[in-house]
Formats: structure tokens, C-alpha cells, sequence
């Protein structure tokens, strides 16, 4: 699964610094997820993301079927 948060933000026009001063989420965190970084995302995050970018969970993620994640 991956998150589709550079798509939104070009559909957007939004810079990682705009998209940090509306979603109040670091650039930090948002320059992770943009380059897939991240190996999950708090609901919180996810939440403040969606409101700023005017979107949907099922927006912001695509699922690639590649192979089966290790349980931890």
C-alpha cells in the first residue's frame, strides 16, 4: 500500500510548506510520506492531511498488490 500524498499535493498546487501551515503536520513528516518513507501513518496525521488536501482516506492511498507484509 501507498500513499498517493505527492498526487494530492500537485492536484492541489500545495508545497510541502503550505501543506504544513494548513494540516499543522511537520515538513518533516510530510517529506517522508511524499517519498514513501514512513512504514505507517497515525490517524491523527492522516485526519489533518485529508482535511488540508479536501480528501478521502480511500484519496489518499493506493493499494499495489506486491507481496504479503512479515507479522511482527
Amino acid at each position: 500500500m501507498q500513499n498517493k500524498l505527492f498526487e494530492l499535493m500537485v492536484q492541489k498546487r500545495m508545497n510541502q510548506k503550505t501543506l504544513s501551515e494548513k494540516s499543522g503536520v511537520g515538513i518533516k513528516t510530510i517529506s517522508l510520506l511524499q517519498h514513501q518513507r514512513t512504514k505507517g501513518i497515525d490517524f491523527a496525521t492522516l485526519f489533518n492531511l485529508c482535511v488540508a488536501l479536501e480528501c478521502t482516506p480511500n484519496d489518499f492511498f493506493e493499494f499495489k498488490k506486491k507481496t504479503s507484509l512479515k507479522a511482527s
